[in-house]
């Protein structure tokens, strides 16, 4: 009777390596399908809004000599790292401002559609970090196709690269601390089995006393 019971948890366990394989496969075509549509429709007429007045001061400040962006009145309140990026994204493309209106418009709201991609693209680890792994999968589509993200995305605004570096530092900071879903005994608080009440009685007066005052 038991060794006609054995075989059959070994033959799961090895039906289900192949399923897993076959689901990883999938998977990461799923994933570049995705962002190559969501990079498409950033692409999308990207130039068919004239550059307005936030865009206009950004790419004004950006264009000043280096030195000079960090203490540009017109930053208001804003901190200077997106117009540091902006100011040597401009440089590197080899724009300046005699440029034409919708080529300096499109290669300034270029920055917004790459912050934009590699915010989308972190999503999909941090999604199956926290969530199954076809979670990856979802957080990337909604995130990638939802309108409000796709509108910031085409304009020369701070928004897409600050949520960029916001996401870079979560991905980096799990990646450092290491998966935190799996417990431990050792690391499992030790409550189970107590009730309320000898809970209360283990707790000191001090204790007491400190937590009513």
């Amino acid at each position: 009777m038991s060794h006609s019971l054995n075989p059959k948890p070994a033959a799961l366990a090895t039906a289900t390596v192949p399923a897993a394989h076959h689901f990883a496969a999938w998977q990461r075509p799923l994933l570049l399908l995705i962002l190559l549509g969501c990079f498409a429709l950033r692409l999308q007429a990207l130039t068919l809004q004239n550059i307005w007045w936030d865009e206009a001061r950004n790419i004004d400040v950006a264009l000043r000599p280096f030195t000079q962006v960090a203490t540009a009145p017109e930053l208001d309140i804003h901190p200077p790292v997106y117009f540091w990026l902006l100011h040597f994204w401009l440089r590197g493309l080899g724009f300046h401002v005699l440029v034409d209106p919708a080529t300096l418009a499109f290669g300034a709201r270029l920055l917004s559609v790459a912050a934009a991609m590699l915010a989308t693209a972190l999503l999909y680890p941090l999604g199956r970090r926290f969530g199954a792994p076809l979670a990856g999968l979802y957080t990337v589509a909604i995130a990638g196709f939802a309108p409000f993200w796709l509108a910031e995305s085409q304009e020369a605004r701070m928004y897409t690269v600050g949520f960029a570096l916001l996401t870079a530092a979560a991905y980096f900071l799990l990646k450092i601390t290491g998966d935190t879903r799996h417990e431990t005994r050792e690391t499992r608080p030790t409550t189970v089995g107590l009730t309320p009440q000898s809970k209360i009685q283990n707790l000191s007066w001090q204790d007491l006393k400190s937590q009513i005052t």
